[in-house]
């Protein structure tokens, strides 16, 4: 996990735009800024929400789509039960009863990477649900990843200690290049 780190770092703070579009080196490298700014004011390691984002949507390949085709910027997943800003609908698979079924909902559409990690980082500071996890890693309570699998909020919160257990499951799919290690 170190070696694998040490590369996310080094690939995180590349210009974008040596990196090859819809690759998961572009993706980090765009959205690592945005990642630093909400790890640091909700106090985990800045990795844990690239990967969160990285399974969320695939790389940045899965993203959602607007209705006139353009990304949603959706990085975490978020639904907008309650939201009352813009919308993107679209099919999502749901486990019910432990049931894997697909279904059509809205989720939170944002004007750029940075409204999505702002709003995230607000519903986590904000969300009742979310309180018991923050304060723990606030407090460096070191505890298992908290699994927060509800309808209408991300599917998980990574605390800080581990960190390199959720970037190396996102890293499983796929190995990151350095800036100068492209063709």
């Amino acid at each position: 996990p170190d070696a694998a780190c040490d590369e996310v770092e080094q690939v995180a703070s590349a210009d974008p735009t040596k990196y090859a579009r819809n690759t998961p080196e572009r993706f980090v490298a765009e959205i690592w800024g945005h990642a630093q700014k909400a790890a640091k004011e909700l106090g985990v390691d800045p990795r844990a929400l690239v990967a969160q984002a990285a399974l969320e949507t695939g790389w940045g390949k899965r993203q959602i789509k607007t209705g006139e085709g353009g990304s949603a910027h959706n990085l975490f997943g978020i639904k907008a039960t309650g939201w009352k800003g813009e919308r993107a609908r679209t099919a999502t698979h749901e486990y019910v009863d432990g049931v894997k079924r697909t279904e059509t909902a809205d989720f939170r559409a944002y004007a750029s990477p940075a409204e999505s990690f702002a709003d995230y980082v607000r519903l986590l500071k904000t969300n009742p649900r979310y309180q018991q996890a923050l304060a723990a890693v606030v407090a460096g309570v070191r505890a298992e990843p908290v699994g927060l699998v509800v309808e209408d909020v991300p599917t998980a919160v990574v605390l800080e200690g581990q960190v390199d257990k959720a970037f190396e499951k996102a890293l499983q799919t796929v190995e990151l290049q350095p800036a100068g290690g492209l063709a």
